[in-house]
């Protein structure tokens, strides 16, 4: 009887042991999982940071692009209106007779040729 409880006794204190190893392996794995953790939310927060950065620069060059082409369509529409100035005005140098009146080339003022 003495032999089977030496032998419990030690099944036990191997058990024991077994098990404590088995503890410190988990509780290594969590405090390592805690870190990563840790590590993976200051990642999460700086990111969050640059994204935001990275947006209102985005915003930013949008408004700026928006504006140049508010600026080149307005240009546009001027030289729109230029063009047709032009023609207007080439249409209405065509119509103008194309012989000068005598009493001018005698006396180019226009003063003198009222009178």
């Amino acid at each position: 009887a003495v032999v089977s409880t030496q032998s419990t006794g030690g099944q036990i204190k191997k058990q024991h042991h077994t098990s404590s190893q088995r503890l410190q392996t988990q509780d290594t794995k969590v405090q390592s999982l805690t870190t990563k953790n840790k590590t993976l939310k200051e990642t999460e927060r700086k990111m969050s940071r640059s994204l935001k950065l990275a947006e209102s620069h985005i915003i930013k060059t949008a408004e700026e692009l928006y504006g140049v082409v508010q600026k080149k369509n307005n240009l546009l529409r001027e030289r729109s209106v230029m063009s047709k100035e032009i023609t207007l005005l080439q249409t209405q140098l065509c119509d103008v007779p194309t012989f000068i009146p005598k009493p001018y080339i005698d006396n180019p003022d226009p003063d003198l040729m009222e009178s």
